[in-house]
């Protein structure tokens, strides 16, 4: 039996912080898109078990070979991010388990950034796809994305994280996952140009003679008065219908802002985008995709 290493927090809260899990089938209907973000607090190596072969029984250490010389090992992250807090986790934290196509994926990114420890730094991961199993009658292998900038938020950390009150999209029932996140805040216009030095008054003019009183007319009818305009809607409304089941042609500057932190965070094409939103109930449509970009190079 592979004990998984512990920490002193750990045997004083009474356990481990609620495992990840990528699992689509009901209860947890994990989606495609679906993703788990924090800071990273905690960081561990240990060898993976296999499921015991018999109801009741214990796993076991799993191993490469038959020889058992070559063990099967993991990361263990531990993330910590309030919108997991619960009455049963208090800490708000959550246990992500890097193995198979999760371990390729931040093994990818801990290259491309040159950095050998996750501690400490923000960190995403997103479940974006499957591939075909090597071996027939296999489960499909998942494909993963991590992002992960040392000591401060990446951009789509903090879009989908931080923000304003009145919008949430809906977890998967029963899903141990984040918290819904809130709309950013919208992208501060750019200061405008200072403005143009005031012209020096124009010299006065001779008095035109005055003409005489023209002949008084007829007074035009009065036109109508306008019916009221109606209420402007409140935020919270102008929202539900952005998350409607139609899209429409323009998009919420709110919501544009969200799709430029994404963009920003390295989702550089409109599929890559529009499946993110998807993965949250906010359908958008490449026009829309677009018009938030601002004529961006694709």
């Amino acid at each position: 039996m592979t004990i998984n290493p512990a920490s002193v927090e750990d045997m004083l809260s009474g356990g481990s912080a609620p495992a990840a899990t990528w699992d689509s089938r009901p209860p947890h209907s994990i989606p495609v898109g679906y993703y788990y973000l924090g800071k990273v607090i905690r960081e561990e190596v240990s060898q993976q078990t296999d499921l015991p072969k018999i109801a009741g029984g214990e796993s076991t250490p799993a191993f490469w070979d038959a020889a058992q010389t070559r063990p099967k090992m993991q990361i263990i992250l531990t993330l910590q991010n309030d919108g997991y807090v619960t009455d049963d986790n208090a800490e708000g934290h959550m246990r992500v388990f890097l193995k198979g196509g999760a371990l390729q994926a931040a093994q990818a990114t801990a290259r491309d950034l040159g950095v050998k420890s996750f501690l400490h730094g923000d960190f995403v991961i997103t479940w974006i796809g499957e591939k075909p199993p090597k071996t027939p009658g296999f489960n499909p292998a998942k494909v993963f994305k991590v992002d992960f900038t040392p000591g401060s938020a990446p951009a789509v950390f903090a879009a989908l994280s931080a923000g304003s009150e009145g919008w949430a999209a809906t977890p998967p029932q029963g899903a141990a996952a984040v918290a819904p996140p809130a709309m950013p805040a919208a992208v501060a216009a750019p200061a405008a140009p200072p403005a143009a030095p005031v012209a020096p008054p124009a010299p006065p003019m001779a008095a035109a003679p005055v003409a005489p009183p023209a002949q008084p007319m007829a007074a035009a009818p009065v036109a109508p008065p306008l019916p009221p305009a109606a209420p402007a809607a409140d935020p919270a409304s102008a929202l539900m219908g952005i998350l409607g089941a139609t899209p429409v042609a323009t998009i919420d500057p709110d919501v544009a802002a969200k799709v430029r932190a994404v963009y920003g965070a390295g989702y550089t094409t409109i599929p890559a985008i529009i499946e993110v939103f998807v993965g949250y109930g906010i359908p958008l449509t490449e026009a829309q995709v677009q018009e938030a970009l601002g004529g961006v190079p694709m």
